[in-house]
């Protein structure tokens, strides 16, 4: 379903109607922010405190450490991008010879990714040095975390799975939807998402290059479609769908426009990223000193 077509409120009535009928579900989400949505929408329908939610990087951690099948997940916390950029800056050009954080960052998920373990590296001190400030402040990336959980998928997972919601699958990464797929072998999973609200392109060598690589390495057997936005008005709908069109990296939709709204689209043309955001954030400041907008 497209923005605004109501798919975390199809979650929270899915998740109600498994509960009539007896089964608890898990929803998993790959946004903060919509984990406190839906926790709303639960307590709404009376079902908050029979549904357990959690965001999938929690959800992983919390796998490992049932069994003991990796004692260091107990006390472990899985590192933001953020953070590693932050280290990153601290020691800039000090292992691997650039100058831009988030280049060295990319260089370490490559490496981890595709490099063999003992092949020789060109960026053997940045890679070491990385991993052993992970180790000595009991963090972990979300690549680590992903192997580490496929590995226990492979070894010991229990096969009679919870039934799993998940929401916002489009922020997840190439490794966390091969999690995923393999789930869908395992057990009952519903996914929502919306292939063309996917904003994790930064996330190179990691993110989905395309729309056909996202749902090829999806694996869902069977697709419902939600046409209808009840939020943004028929001008802006028909807009965003024209812009669709134009994207080879998109795919093309049929929305119905049932808000009923009254609306303009206005197109601003910056010179730099700067001028962008000094834009918006006087515009947001407006609308917070606005009283019809509080």
């Amino acid at each position: 379903g497209s923005a605004f077509s109501g798919k975390t409120i199809t979650l929270c009535l899915r998740a109600k109607v498994l509960i009539d009928k007896n089964i608890l579900p898990i929803v998993l989400c790959f946004s903060t922010h919509h984990r406190i949505l839906i926790r709303n929408y639960l307590t709404k329908l009376g079902i908050n405190e029979k549904v357990r939610i959690f965001t999938f990087k929690e959800w992983m951690l919390l796998g490992l450490m049932q069994n003991n099948s990796s004692p260091m997940a107990s006390y472990m916390r899985v590192i933001n991008r953020e953070e590693s950029l932050f280290w990153l800056k601290r020691h800039q050009n000090k292992w691997s010879g650039n100058d831009d954080p988030e280049n060295d960052l990319e260089i370490i998920w490559t490496e981890k990714i595709f490099s063999p373990p003992g092949k020789p590296s060109d960026y053997q001190a940045l890679m070491h040095n990385y991993q052993n400030y992970l180790f000595k402040n009991h963090l972990i990336d979300e690549i680590d975390l992903c192997a580490l959980f496929e590995e226990k998928m492979a070894q010991s997972f229990n096969n009679d799975l919870d039934y799993i919601l998940v929401d916002e699958v489009q922020e997840a990464s190439v490794l966390e939807l091969k999690l995923l797929s393999k789930l869908l072998a395992k057990g009952f999973l519903e996914i929502f998402v919306d292939y063309n609200q996917g904003v994790m392109a930064w996330r190179t060598p990691i993110a989905p290059i395309s729309i056909k690589e996202f749902k090829k390495l999806l694996k869902v057997k069977k697709f419902f479609y939600l046409k209808n936005n009840y939020f943004n008005s028929k001008a802006i709908t028909n807009c965003g769908l024209k812009l669709l069109r134009k994207n080879k990296n998109r795919i093309s939709k049929s929305i119905k426009d049932k808000s009923f709204k009254n609306g303009e689209v206005h197109f601003y043309i910056f010179e730099t990223k700067e001028e962008e955001g000094r834009y918006i954030a006087e515009q947001v400041q407006k609308w917070l000193n606005d009283p019809i907008h509080q």
